[in-house]
């Protein structure tokens, strides 16, 4: 959902010298398949790899205020729902599966100063789970969880006409998942999670054009690349009495690209694609949307 909204922070960028339209509905749906190299609990390790399927929608209003025509303000609200498929395989079968339903809502907002933009949004979500391993029967739980980011920005004009822009930018992104509810399974085994928590650091370049394709509508095409750096990120799990202390630290990168196109003065379509490899997972992640100005 941060993802989706930060897709989303750069569209309402796009349309907001529409200045006499200073409202926007919006809706995006997403999807994210990615792969983890196992869990890291102290000297333990779980299945070679964890499958994680993930799709969900996501809507929201956004307001412009635009004072001056080098200073804009854009603030808005969303919701979000999102399902996840978990599975740990193991030799012809999976051993685990999961399933997950997550449903949050959030503010956000963008300071655009000249060629200067600094984003920022915060979410609250709650999630439940429902897990099946062999030789137990299935066991669900839930958890609360609180997300935000903030990113500076700056676009860079390119030749005389000023049709293509280089975007330097730099994001961090703190995410917290507790208040998970403890469980026992049908072999008597307590389950207690004391939390999950994540800081993420970016740093990212992307290349755009800005063009029309039929009477005056926008049509801007990007490709943006980055590097990621996952610190401070850990939690632990109790299962019996016995703890386990886990990490998802590390380094990775990321590319993608994607499209903004008016097909009205009025109605946005946005779409973008990403793949990532970290030290902890690698994946696909994808976004398309609509919104519409009045």
């Amino acid at each position: 959902s941060i993802a989706s909204l930060e897709e989303r922070l750069l569209g309402v960028r796009a349309m907001y010298m529409k200045v006499s339209r200073e409202k926007q509905f919006w809706v995006t749906g997403y999807y994210r398949d990615e792969q983890l190299a196992g869990l890291r609990y102290d000297r333990h390790t779980t299945a070679p790899r964890i499958d994680i399927g993930t799709m969900g929608v996501q809507a929201g209003v956004d307001w412009v205020a635009a004072p001056d025509p080098s200073f804009i303000f854009i603030y808005g609200i969303s919701a979000d729902y999102a399902i996840s498929d978990i599975r740990l395989p193991g030799g012809r079968t999976n051993t685990t599966t999961g399933d997950t339903a997550s449903m949050g809502a959030g503010v956000y907002g963008s300071l655009v100063s000249g060629p200067w933009h600094i984003d920022a949004l915060l979410r609250y979500g709650a999630q439940d789970y429902e897990a099946t391993a062999a030789r137990v029967a299935p066991i669900s739980t839930s958890s609360q969880s609180w997300s935000g980011m903030i990113s500076v920005g700056r676009d860079i004009p390119l030749g005389k006409a000023a049709k293509w822009k280089l975007e330097p930018a730099a994001r961090f992104v703190y995410q917290r998942n507790n208040n998970f509810t403890d469980v026992t399974d049908s072999a008597g085994r307590l389950y207690t999670t004391s939390g999950i928590f994540s800081n993420e650091l970016r740093a990212s370049i992307r290349l755009s054009r800005d063009g029309a394709w039929k009477k005056n509508l926008r049509c801007a095409p990007y490709v943006r690349a980055g590097c990621t750096y996952d610190f401070a990120t850990d939690g632990r799990i109790t299962v019996a009495g016995e703890d386990f202390d886990h990490g998802f630290s590390g380094a990775g990168m990321e590319a993608g690209g994607g499209l903004l196109l008016e097909v009205r003065n009025d109605i946005l379509l946005q779409a973008a694609f990403s793949w990532f490899d970290t030290d902890v997972s690698r994946g696909i992640a994808a976004t398309a949307g609509i919104s519409f100005t009045w």
